[in-house]
């Protein structure tokens, strides 16, 4: 967690898986081209609603990387996403906010340091007192609609993009966004890793 005056720049990522681990959104900042404006009501039950209700494998990670991510780590359970990943070779790369590859690292070369890492977030969250509900607003940051699937492997592109209010007047600014790996195995999807907490909208135009 990088706290600076006023506000709080959070790293629930992953995780949310991904972003560090979970990691983790009412905007205060300039829109982008293209958002709708907070002042433009959104029933919140629509961002909370799985987007996939006809696409049986869709609807699966999308509820393992959302509705069961962000309960986890708001009830700071790591027991309720073991499941999810897939412990061999599992690998989390860290962007660090940054849209230049080179300067990415293996910030997670194990599931078991990823664990410890989201725990610790998980526990600095709780800390916090919110002047708003916070998982309604961290399901209101975050969008999982595009999810490619060729056979049993599956990308996933999470993005966040929101923020929640704090108590205190300041507010937990959430925008990156990661890519999830997934491999369906058993039938069931899991994680075999992710890159995380890469710039959203990644890059910058070229001028010409």
């Amino acid at each position: 967690m990088d706290r600076s005056r006023g506000l709080h720049k959070c790293k629930f990522q992953t995780y949310w898986r991904g972003e560090s681990p979970i990691a983790p959104h009412c905007r205060t900042f300039p829109e982008r081209p293209g958002t709708k404006p907070d002042n433009e009501s959104t029933p919140m039950s629509s961002f909370m609603t799985n987007p996939f209700p006809n696409d049986p494998d869709r609807r699966e990670i999308w509820t393992m990387l959302v509705e069961r991510d962000i309960d986890a780590f708001l009830a700071a359970d790591w027991g309720m996403v073991d499941g999810d990943f897939i412990k061999e070779g599992f690998l989390g790369i860290d962007a660090g906010k940054s849209d230049n590859p080179d300067s990415w690292r293996i910030g997670f070369p194990t599931l078991e340091v990823y664990r410890d890492e989201w725990l610790r977030q998980a526990a600095e969250a709780k800390k916090v007192v919110y002047a708003e509900d916070q998982r309604a607003g961290i399901f209101r940051a975050t969008n999982l609609q595009h999810i490619e699937i060729n056979g049993d492997i599956a990308v996933a592109h999470k993005k966040f993009d929101g923020t929640i209010a704090r108590a205190d007047g300041g507010a937990d600014i959430m925008n990156w966004q990661t890519l999830y790996f997934c491999r369906k195995v058993g039938g069931q999807w899991k994680l075999t890793g992710f890159v995380g907490y890469a710039p959203f909208p990644m890059g910058t135009p070229r001028k010409a």
